[in-house]
């Protein structure tokens, strides 16, 4: 009972910032992009997923490192959230592999663990690191910023 009455919670708790979001950005305000979530935790997911369409961006998911690589490499990405702490391959990894492939990638890095991991992030280029929980305003923020900031992707063959 109290397992659902802290879901109930967390929730509530969402729905509401997902209601001030919709009050501070309307799309249009924001370019829309193709973002890539990567996150162990699946109610993580869901609720960046959330904060993300709700100003017209697109999620895409990966649960770790390993399948985030993956999706990065095969679809056109414009940018990375990540956790840092996860199985398989951590954030850390995953930063320094899209990074020797294209030193101009894109990444937010994001944990409720470790200070360490976020430091060692930025250090490595990660545009943004943001501590969990994540503030929506603040997370599509520092998305814009980055999708600001970054020079235009070019996609052959497209």
């Amino acid at each position: 009972m109290a397992e659902h009455r802290l879901e109930y919670q967390v929730s509530l708790e969402w729905r509401v910032v997902f209601d001030r979001a919709a009050l501070w950005f309307q799309p249009g305000d924001v370019l829309m992009a193709r973002i890539l979530i990567v996150d162990d935790e699946e109610m993580d997911r869901v609720l960046l997923a959330e904060v993300l369409s709700a100003v017209g961006h697109e999620p895409l998911f990966a649960d770790d490192g390993r399948n985030a690589l993956e999706i990065w490499r095969e679809s056109h990405v414009d940018l990375v959230v990540t956790d840092m702490v996860m199985p398989e391959l951590d954030g850390l990894g995953l930063l320094k592999a899209m990074q020797a492939e294209d030193p101009d990638v894109r990444v937010i890095a994001i944990s409720g663990t470790t200070a360490k991991g976020l430091n060692k992030a930025g250090l490595l280029g990660a545009r943004a690191i943001l501590t969990k929980p994540v503030d929506p305003a603040e997370l599509i923020d520092e998305i814009q910023r980055a999708l600001d900031d970054a020079p235009p992707r070019e996609y052959p063959g497209l």
